[in-house]
């Protein structure tokens, strides 16, 4: 019997803590659950709960304060206390928790508002960075690549854009795709096919809504909705790219929405869009230009220094796109301007524009800095906005000016520019002087060598002729027949020397390295001419020649073959003779062997080989050496060489 009241105790105390670990979860659960209600929802919970409580506390303490004085219950009284103090205690709770639950919410609601204003004005301000950061890289572009990826950009990081593409139109009013953002490799391949496949400029160009839907017929959707639908695309917003009033491109915007960005967003692509604008059109020039410096650079001086000019000058116009341009050459001597090139200025002295020129590169030159000139608003004279002349010195001296013009006011970001370009002309315009100096150089030490030669060649065989004609007439008067056959023979042997020495004289002023093969095939052919005048078998080979030396250079080394083979004919009673050029990549080699009598290079030189002197003085030139090998009844042989070099403008003829 005891165990069994044993067991029952147990079961009892067994189900209690079965009903207390089930209480305790459930009030758990509960606070767990208050925990995650808002502040604003515990307090109507309380609301609803605390009035009661109160009401019930209030009943507890009139039956406490009975029970304790052992009073009767005076209903009377008990109800004008509940009505004095209890109700309205209540009612007093439930209204205080009510208004603090509304302002709870009027928190809460603010707060939200405040986060929403401190989110949205995050975005602002990441977009204006943005927009900050791109103003910046695309005033430093210097390649239009570079503002097409910044354009291509710009709606993303802007406007929160899935992708963008940049089109622009080409000269020939084609659209180009320069650049995708964002777009998936379909959708990517699938606008460069409809590109390719030729876009409607017009509708592009035209387009006033500048918006469209996916399941539109936009030129930009139609054979790519399915690529773009994958991207998450429903529509597109096209940005316009402007040069004044001129549609040149656009940013087309690709969104997930139909609707598409808000309008202040509009707003900001579109200021972004201006700033690229004028970017791309800054990079455009500044590769222009450039490429106007580069042309510059390598365009090879000329003889002729106007037809020089004209080519430097229109290298400068493509580059600076102005209306008139013109290069001016100061004569210090005469302290006179002479107008060597020009475009838009004309050639009467009276023109203003001509007047314009004129007035700033003197004042140019008399401060040796740019001048610059703005066209005042009621000088209708003139159709130029804006102009700056610019002195050309080089050599401590002012060779003359530049002067440009523009179609808008010059910025200070152009000058480095433009005075760099001024210093390559000053470079060229002096190289072109230098090489027309050259020339008449070379033209005077032609002639120098010329009377040379006829002196001691030429106009020595004709005096010794005319001896020997003398000499013939005598011995025909005396009848002396044999000698007068011997002196026949060597009378005719002495007028073809004087042929050959006449028609060498004659070629060397003709001599240029003119061939499209260059100094080999000019040597080559001086070989051929020289085997059918002389009846010297002359073989000619090369080696490694692909060019390397300048044309001063070759046109020396063409003289140098000449002088040499001239010597063989004359001195070395040869019958064979060998030339090979060859070349490295520092030096060039030319070789002229001969299989003729040779000479003591130790014994004292003849006026006859005065020839080595010369060509000695040729090779020095070119900044190389003569190497002489022979010995008497061993042939001669002559071999040059000279460095490697483009640079090499001296000259010794």
């Amino acid at each position: 019997m005891l165990e069994t009241v044993l067991v029952i105790d147990q079961s009892i105390e067994d189900g209690d803590a079965i009903v207390l670990d089930k209480i305790a979860t459930f009030l758990l659960r509960q606070w767990n659950g208050l925990r995650t209600l808002s502040l604003e929802h515990r307090v109507r919970l309380l609301r609803q709960i605390l009035p009661l409580v109160f009401l019930v506390g209030f009943a507890f303490y009139q039956t406490a304060i009975h029970a304790l004085f052992e009073t009767s219950i005076n209903w009377r009284n008990e109800i004008l206390e509940w009505i004095g103090y209890g109700l309205p205690g209540a009612f007093a709770i439930w209204l205080g928790l009510g208004w603090m639950a509304n302002t709870l919410v009027r928190q809460d609601r603010d707060a939200l508002k405040l986060e929403q204003a401190s989110t949205e004005l995050a975005q602002i301000y990441q977009r204006l960075s943005a927009m900050h950061e791109m103003g910046r890289q695309a005033v430093s572009a210097v390649d239009p690549l570079q503002v097409y990826q910044l354009a291509a950009q710009a709606p993303t990081q802007i406007a929160g854009a899935r992708g963008a593409a940049v089109l622009t139109f080409d000269d020939a009013d084609a659209l180009k795709l320069e650049m995708t953002w964002g777009l998936g490799e379909q959708h990517v391949a699938a606008l460069y096919k409809r590109a390719a496949e030729g876009i409607p400029p017009d509708r592009c160009r035209g387009c006033v809504p500048l918006t469209a839907r996916v399941n539109s017929n936009c030129p930009l959707f139609v054979g790519t909705q399915a690529q773009a639908q994958s991207d998450g695309i429903a529509s597109l917003v096209c940005i316009p790219l402007t040069r004044g009033t001129e549609r040149v491109g656009i940013i087309s915007s690709y969104f997930g929405s139909s609707e598409g960005p808000p309008q202040a967003q509009l707003a900001l692509l579109n200021v972004a869009a201006a700033e690229i604008a004028a970017a791309l059109e800054g990079a455009r020039l500044r590769a222009q230009q450039m490429a106007a410096l580069s042309t510059v650079e390598q365009t090879p001086p000329d003889a002729n220094l106007d037809k020089f000019l004209t080519q430097v000058l229109s290298a400068i116009r493509q580059g600076w796109q102005g209306e008139a341009s013109a290069l001016f050459v100061y004569d210090a001597a005469a302290q006179a301007w002479t107008q060597r090139a020009h475009h838009g200025l004309g050639e009467d002295l009276s023109d203003p524009r001509l007047d314009v020129a004129m007035r700033l590169s003197e004042q140019a030159r008399a401060t040796n800095r740019p001048a610059l000139w703005s066209r005042e608003p009621s000088d209708e004279r003139v159709p130029f906005d804006a102009a700056i002349a610019v002195p050309l010195h080089a050599e401590g001296q002012v060779l003359g000016a530049l002067f440009l013009t523009l179609p808008r006011a010059w910025s200070a970001r152009q000058m480095p520019l433009v005075d760099f370009m001024a210093q390559q002309t000053a470079l060229a315009v002096r190289n072109a002087q230098l090489h027309q100096q050259l020339g008449h150089v070379a033209m005077l030490e032609e002639r120098h060598r010329l009377s040379r030669e006829m002196h001691d060649g030429v106009a020595q065989t004709l005096g010794y002729l005319g001896w020997q004609m003398d000499h013939l007439t005598r011995l025909a008067q005396s009848g002396q027949t044999e000698a007068l056959t011997e002196e026949l023979v060597a009378a005719r042997r002495n007028v073809r020397e004087a042929y050959m020495d006449a028609r060498e004289a004659i070629d060397g002023l003709r001599l240029a390295v003119d061939h499209p093969g260059g100094l080999p095939a000019a040597l080559e052919q001086y070989a051929a001419d020289f085997t059918a005048r002389s009846g010297i078998a002359t073989q000619f080979s090369q080696s490694g020649c692909s060019g390397g030396l300048s044309p001063v250079a070759e046109l020396q080394l063409l003289r140098f073959a000449q002088e040499a083979l001239t010597n063989v004919r004359k001195h070395s009673g040869a019958q064979n003779v060998q030339i090979l050029l060859s070349c490295d990549a520092k030096t060039c080699q030319l070789s002229i062997g001969d299989d003729g009598r040779g000479f003591d290079a130790l014994m004292p030189r003849s006026r006859n080989h005065w020839g080595m002197t010369t060509m000695r003085e040729r090779v020095q030139s070119l900044g190389g050496y003569l190497t002489i090998t022979t010995n008497p009844g061993q042939g001669t042989r002559l071999t040059a060489t000279v460095p490697v070099t483009r640079t090499d403008v001296r000259s010794s003829t």
